[in-house]
């Protein structure tokens, strides 16, 4: 943007000045540099300037504000508060606002005047601004559209804020200046700028002197001063003098926020002045009539320009760029119309003029895109006034063919970039917030801009070196276009006829360039320095593709910079250009030979005018040798062992004049399992046909004395093995070598060709040429007809080969395979190998274990020769938690031709529950060829699984033992005993751990012994554990089966003052063997969860015994414990029963004394044998009104009833959001009377969100169904106890227990029973459930829309009331309750009749899974036979909860809709139902049964 002025273009922000401020040198810049108009308004103060170190610290803080080099955006804008700041001595001129009058003879005529009547007196000219057309010495009059100075003016010379600096000293310093010269002073410029009519901030800081701080009146001097001068708490600032230099930094901060919102108030006010004067009506006269020239004034079009031009500036120094687009908009609109633009003259200055101000406007307009990141309007607007520009110049200018518009079109591309680089765009910079942080070559188009708007890939905003490349191509136009100069136009014109010199002016366009004779001078005269400038050009875009990774881009701006170097024959820098490009370039291996060419040659000339030999020898090799190298396979594929045929063929493109070639080797390098070949020149015959000549050439294997990667000419170290032919490789201009070559393969996987190197080696240099080959074609050459033809082999990838391993034929198998393996056991794999081979075999074995692995674990082999771990373990690990491996090697040996060995792999014990795999390697070779190498892979998935898992119970027993007290004493015995000593004497308790151990094995195997260890006790004092009841070992465990083992646990503290909750970790042990003759016992610990003991709180524990006198008495004992301190009373009150009577006190009152305990006992007799009675004693302490808590022991067990309300309501959850598209699919159905369910799905899935409309309604059935669920399952659990004890026992009930004798752990009762409480309970969970049943069925179908739970319950209740809610409440109970008592009939009789048949068959009791498989069958017959029964009355209830308005009760719905729809309409989603029902049913009561069953079988059981 050099080529326009700096103030037209540079982003305009509000100005302010700081008066009094002196650096530390003592320099300040003169007043004189604030204008530059003559006839300005001075402000002088005589106050002296601010010296001391926080002058100095505040004028760098407030300089460092200074945001005229900040990016041009709008988060710059948002940080920091845009500001132009400058430092001014103690004088300033501010500019005039009216011109000085004019000259007597531009003036009109005096009243003493002969023109003039004695009756008209004399009026004074109108004065105006200095830069207003109005004015006869403004630049723009009588007619110009607007002046830079006008900008320069606002943007340099008039503030928005004056700031003045001043010291204050104490009142008894003698450089101390009295307040109210102060005041005078501030006074002063305070009068001057309103003289001005300045409406800007004005701001005084005061900095302290050290005297001051000690003043006793500071802040009356601060506050009288204040006043004094008119300023308010933000306009006096006072800077103490021992103020911090982060103080300082915070000071400034607020002093620029401070004063932000009256500077943009001030612009703000400029922008109503310049709207008010823009609508006003007339246009004012000017100050004196033109006299010279045109005598047109500036019409009002160009008026209006002018002052939408001033709202748009004022809008920037009020950062609101919208806002100034938008003028700038229709300025540039108005600019172009043709009553303005259309009506200067080309050769008038002022046409200039308007291009210039169109230019101005359309940056102004495109810097206000980029700020608000509208950056492909940005592109749009710079395209379009491109065109208008052109438009413009071809149909009133000189036309778009002259080097001046070329010129133009440079500098427009630069301004683009410059732009680009002065936004700091960030996807640009790469400080984009999105989470990929590359930078992008182009943005992408806003938000803004509408889907369906077709934008071309011109139109992207691309970045900088997009533009400046642009600029390079219209320059280099540019210097085509000023050569084509005719000799007579480039003469100066003091040298050129009069007439000539202003013909030019009509034929060459100067806007924003030089004259012919300088754009194109004559010999030996000075002028424009074209490649100057291309060079810079060049350099600019080659620095931003090099920052953007466009590589290819960057070569070819890399090769224009250096040719462009040469024709200003700068040799050397044009040399420093070209050789790293000719060193790397790419255009080789992509065959771009033009511009390889182009390079080679410049880089040979500008070798050869620098002196640089060996580029030269470099550059002309590659000219003129022209030699091209390429190899191919003939197969795609090999095998080890064998070989295969390739070629290498290499073909001379140079002149025919030129001499042979000889080069001494030719080098094929290759990635992967391929040895690299080498060929070296041998006088030897060729066959020769025509000019094609083709040699068979034999490869050794054998070490080489050359490396590619030593320079040419240095002693080359040995190498490794390669591939070494000797061939004749002189090769003539236009000839083709062809050299056939059998490459043997000795290692299996992939190899591809890399590159081919050519080298020659010569007395006085030595060149190696190297050409990539990964890309090559794939030819190959045959003899055909006595001529070698080149044909084509079709196939993808032709550099590269897949290297087969040799077939194996040694046979790996592994003997006597588990199906799985459990935790905490030796694992052993018994693994054959059999060589098939027709020679011996050397093999050896590597194990790889793979896996989560264990931190210890072993891998070794062991077999009939070696008994011995084979080899060290290689333990790699990458991070904690991720897969491991372990290795293990065995040199196995010699393996005879059909003979086999075996080798036994042994793992040890692995813990945890886990896959692993075991990855068997067999490297081996037959003696008969011992470089090939053959491997054999197998890999078997062993899973580790435990066997098995345990569910543990912690319940209280009565210590029988004595308490400690303080009032026993040890005899003498006792106290010379160490055992006495030694024995704790604290609190005991005793408690009872149930370990129910269930087998997850796959096999039957063998517990030897199950044993509790305690491994922590917390809280102090002793723990040990025994067996509660001696137990048979070893026994036999069949899959799923449990096994209870039960532990007393004894807990006492050491002294009797200890009373701290002991907490218990421990572990259970099973001790296992496999059910195998020798089989190794294994030991697999259980954790057990901790335990916690409050030996110290006060306890009631029950138990119970039967009584040997009297048959069905039982006799129920409570234990009452104290271990505190304190005196307890107990009120206890046995509540009577309807199962049992019992004899003793209903209520009685208990006392203990501290450390004591006491036993109650209640004699009771249940009223039925064989049932579980529940006996509530409830004990209340007074004193803190709290009810104790009674524990079972022996012959007790826990009261549940929260399982079944759990149970239910996790069975009701599933089963509802599984089967939630299913009950929709029904509703609809029933709501749309279709004959199908096609018509229903196809609707909801062309609905926008089809998983959405499948699953409408999901938290009413979700809430209706899992609450419906636990209240159901725990009232009929409920009823059938109590109908147990009433009712007699039902087929396959068990005498003493009360359950279903094959698979259920629920009562069991009769037919009529199961009909009876099914009933029951359906009944009142429904009625209770029916206002979520009536919002579910509401929500399911499409005849409502709610939008939420609580909206659909106000809609019901604010149209239909309470009712609304239980609309259809009398059908759901006629349909619900005979459903349900069918059901738990049918269900009841089903799954009995199959447990008890299932029982005979397999002759003992079913496992879990075959009991849950029975629920599950039972559950769905009998869900769909009661489907069945009861769907008519479900049809009914829909409709009446859908419409009731319609069909009113049920009996006339019902006569309704088989009158209008016939009796089929009572079974309308009669299979869809009964299907969910089915499925619902069997899933919900299988799942309900299987929790309680579990449940059940953690209670501590017993007699009652």
């Amino acid at each position: 943007m050099e080529a326009y002025p700096p103030e037209y273009v540079d982003h305009n922000l509000p100005l302010v000045l700081l008066t009094g401020l002196r650096s530390k040198d003592g320099s300040a810049k003169p007043s004189e540099d604030s204008a530059d108009l003559e006839g300005g308004t001075l402000l002088h103060c005589d106050i002296p300037e601010v010296e001391s170190s926080h002058a100095q610290a505040l004028l760098k803080l407030f300089l460092r504000e200074d945001s005229s080099n900040a990016p041009w955006n709008a988060k710059t804008a948002r940080t920091t508060p845009p500001f132009r700041v400058k430092a001014i001595g103690r004088n300033y001129i501010l500019p005039c606002r009216k011109a000085a009058p004019p000259s007597p003879h531009t003036s009109p005529s005096p009243p003493s005047s002969p023109q003039s009547a004695a009756s008209k007196r004399y009026s004074p000219p109108v004065l105006h601004s200095p830069l207003s057309p109005l004015s006869p010495l403004s630049p723009t009059f009588p007619d110009g559209l607007m002046t830079p100075k006008w900008v320069k003016k606002h943007q340099d010379s008039i503030p928005s804020c004056f700031i003045i600096f001043i010291t204050l000293y104490s009142e008894d310093s003698p450089d101390s200046i009295d307040d109210a010269t102060i005041q005078a002073e501030v006074l002063k410029l305070k009068n001057g700028m309103a003289s001005f009519k300045y409406k800007g901030r004005f701001c005084v800081v005061a900095i302290g002197e050290e005297s001051a701080n000690r003043a006793v009146e500071l802040d009356r001097r601060i506050e009288s001063l204040r006043r004094g001068c008119g300023l308010d708490n933000k306009q006096f600032i006072f800077v103490p003098p021992d103020v911090s230099q982060v103080e300082l930094e915070v000071l400034v901060r607020e002093v620029m926020k401070s004063i932000e919102p009256s500077c943009i108030e001030y612009y703000r006010e400029l922008s109503k002045h310049s709207r008010r004067k823009r609508n006003r009506g007339s246009i004012p006269a000017p100050t004196a009539p033109p006299t010279s020239g045109t005598s047109q004034t500036l019409s009002s079009q160009g008026w209006g320009i002018r002052y939408l031009f001033k709202l748009g500036v004022f809008a920037e120094f009020r950062q609101e760029m919208d806002a100034a687009g938008r003028n700038y908009n229709e300025a540039y609109d108005s600019l172009f119309s043709q009553d303005l633009f259309g009506s200067i003259a080309s050769w008038s200055p002022r046409w200039n003029e308007a291009r210039l101000l169109a230019d101005i406007l359309a940056i102004r307009m495109i810097r206000c895109h980029l700020w608000n990141e509208q950056t492909t309007n940005a592109v749009k607007r710079w395209r379009l006034h491109r065109v208008n520009m052109e438009k413009m110049v071809d149909e009133r200018g000189k036309g778009s063919s002259t080097y001046g518009w070329q010129a133009w079109e440079s500098t427009w591309a630069t301004v683009m970039a410059d732009l680009i680089k002065r936004s700091q765009i960030p996807k640009f910079s790469g400080e984009s917030e999105d989470t990929d942080d590359s930078k992008s070559l182009f943005m992408p188009p806003e938000k803004a801009i509408p889907l369906g708007e077709r934008i071309h890939p011109q139109e992207f905003l691309h970045h900088p070196g997009y533009w400046y490349r642009i600029a390079v191509k219209y320059s280099k136009a540019r210097r085509k276009l000023a050569r084509e100069i005719p000799e007579e136009d480039r003469g100066s014109p003091g040298q050129s006829p009069a007439s000539r010199v202003a013909n030019r002016s009509y034929i060459y366009d100067t806007y924003l360039c030089p004259e012919p004779h300088i754009e194109s001078p004559l010999p030996g005269q000075p002028g424009y320095d074209h490649g100057g400038q291309l060079t810079t050009l060049l350099d600019l875009a080659f620095e931003q593709y090099k920052l953007f990774s466009q590589s290819r881009s960057n070569d070819e701006l890399q090769l224009a910079l250096g040719k462009e170097e040469l024709m200003r024959r700068r040799w050397r820098s044009a040399l420093q250009i070209l050789r790293p490009l000719w060193q790397d370039c790419k255009w080789r291996k992509e065959a771009w030979w033009l511009p390889l060419s182009e390079l080679c040659w410049a880089l040979a000339e500008s070798a050869a005018e620098a002196g640089d030999g060996g580029s030269v020898i470099s550059a002309r090799w590659e000219l003129l040798s022209d030699l091209h190298l390429s190899f191919s396979f003939q197969s795609p594929k090999g095998h080890v062992g064998n070989a295969i045929p390739a070629q290498i063929w290499i073909t001379s493109n140079a002149q025919q004049s030129s001499a042979p070639i000889t080069l001494s080797e030719v080098m094929i390098d290759f990635a992967g399992c391929l040895k690299q070949i080498i060929l070296r020149h041998h006088d030897s015959e060729r066959s020769q046909y025509h000019n094609i000549y083709s040699q068979d050439v034999e490869l050794t294997i054998g070490p080489s004395s050359t490396s590619t990667s030593s320079p040419p000419g240095s002693p080359r170290p040995l190498g490794r093995m390669h591939l070494i032919g000797q061939a004749n490789l002189t090769i003539g201009p236009g000839e083709t070598e062809v050299f056939n070559v059998n490459i043997p393969l000795r290692e299996d996987g992939e190899g591809s060709v890399t590159s081919g190197t050519l080298c020659i080696a010569e007395d006085l240099f030595d060149i190696e040429y190297i050409t990539d080959l990964s890309s090559s074609e794939c030819f190959r050459w045959e003899l055909v007809s006595n001529r070698l033809r080149k044909t084509r082999i079709a196939r993808n990838n032709p550099p590269m080969i897949v290297v087969l391993p040799r077939p194996p034929k040694l046979q790996l198998t592994m003997k006597n395979m588990r199906a799985c393996y459990y935790t905490n056991e030796y694992i052993s794999l018994d693994l054959q190998l059999l060589n098939e081979e027709e020679a011996t075999s050397v093999v050896t074995l590597e194990a790889r274990l793979k896996g989560e692995i264990e931190h210890g674990m072993t891998l070794s082999w062991r077999d009939s020769l070696v008994e011995s771990e084979s080899a060290a373990l290689v333990d790699e690990t990458d991070a904690p938690g991720v897969r491991t491996r372990i290795q293990s090697n065995l040199e196995v040996g010699e393996i005879a031709a059909g003979k086999s060995k075996g080798s036994l792999l042994q793992i040890s014990p692995i813990e945890m529950q886990t896959e692993i795999v075991v990855e068997i390697k067999a490297v081996y070779y037959l003696q008969t060829d011992p470089t090939t190498l053959i491997p054999k892979n197998i890999n078997i998935l062993l899973p580790i699984v435990g066997p098995l898992d345990a569910n543990y119970d912690f319940s209280p027993r009565v210590c029988s033992d004595r308490w400690p007290d303080y009032f026993h004493f040890a005899s003498k015995e006792e106290l010379e005993s160490d055992d006495e000593i030694k024995a704790p004497k604290g609190l005991k308790q005793q408690w009872n751990l149930t370990a129910h151990v269930t087998s997850f094995a796959s096999d039957t195997f063998i517990i030897e012994s199950i044993d509790y260890q305690v491994r922590n006790l917390e809280g102090g004092g002793s723990c040990h554990s025994q067996k509660s009841l001696a137990t048979l070992s070893p026994r036999k465990v069949l899959p799923e089966e449990v096994v209870t083992e039960s532990f007393d646990i004894t807990i006492q503290k050491d002294r009797i003052e200890h009373r701290k909750t002991n907490s218990v970790d421990g572990v259970l042990i099973v001790k296992w063997r496999r059910d195998e003759e020798g089989a190794a016992v294994q030991s697999t610990p259980l954790q057990v969860p901790r335990f916690h003991v409050p030996i110290g709180e006060p306890r009631v524990l029950a138990s119970s015994q039967t009584s040997d006198a009297i048959e069905g008495l039982i006799h129920l004992d409570y234990t009452f414990e104290n271990p505190t301190m304190h005196l307890l009373t107990f009120h206890l009150s046995m509540e009577p029963n309807e199962d049992f009577a019992f004899s003793g006190l209903r209520t009685s009152t208990l006392q203990l004394v501290p450390l004591s305990r006491e036993t109650i006992r209640y004699n009771m007799i249940p009223y039925v044998n064989g049932v579980w009675i529940k006996p509530v004693l409830k004990v209340v302490d007074p004193y803190f009104n709290k009810t104790l808590p009674v524990s079972g022991t022996e012959g007790m067990k826990s009261d549940k009833k929260e399982f079944h309300l759990l149970a239910g309501l996790t069975s009701g959850l599933s089963t509802s959001i599984l089967l939630q598209p299913a009950d929709l699919l029904k509703t609809r159905l029933q709501q749309s009377h279709a004959a199908s369910l096609l018509p229903t799905i196809r609707s909801l899935l062309a609905s926008p969100q089809p998983l959405r409309a499948f699953y409408r309604g999901t938290l009413p059935s979700a809430l209706r169904t899992g609450l419906g669920s636990a209240l159901y399952f725990a009232t009929l659990n409920k009823l059938r106890e109590r109908a147990a004890v009433l009712a007699p026992a039902g087929p396959g009930k068990r005498r003493g227990d009360g359950k279903t004798a094959a698979t259920s752990a629920l009562p069991a009762l009769g037919l009529p029973a199961n009909l009876l409480t099914g009933a029951v309970a359906r009944g009142a969970v429904g009625w209770i459930m029916m206002p979520v049943t009536v919002v579910k069925v509401r929500f399911e179908s499409s005849l409502y829309a709610y939008e939420g739970l609580r909206k659909a319950g106000s809609a019901i209740w604010a149209k239909e009331g309470v009712q609304g809610f239980f609309k259809g409440s009398v059908a759901t109970l006629v349909r619900d309750a005979p459903y349900a008592g069918l059901y738990v009939g049918f269900y009841e009789g089903g799954k009995g009749w199959m447990g008890r048949a299932l029982e005979r068959r397999r002759n003992g009791k079913l496992s879990s899974r075959e009991a849950a498989g029975v629920n599950f069958i039972a559950g769905g017959v009998a869900a769909g036979a009661a489907t069945l029964v009861t769907n008519p009355v479900d049809a009914v209830k829909t409709r009446v909860q859908l419409v009731p308005e319609k069909y009113g009760g049920v009996v006339k719905a019902g006569l309704k809709m088989v009158r209008e729809e016939g009796w089929n309409v009572l079974f309308d989603g009669l299979g869809l139902r009964m299907g969910r029902k089915a499925l619902s049913s069997a899933l919900a009561w299988t799942l309900y049964e299987e929790l309680i069953r579990r449940a059940e079988g953690r209670f501590i059981e017993g007699k009652g």
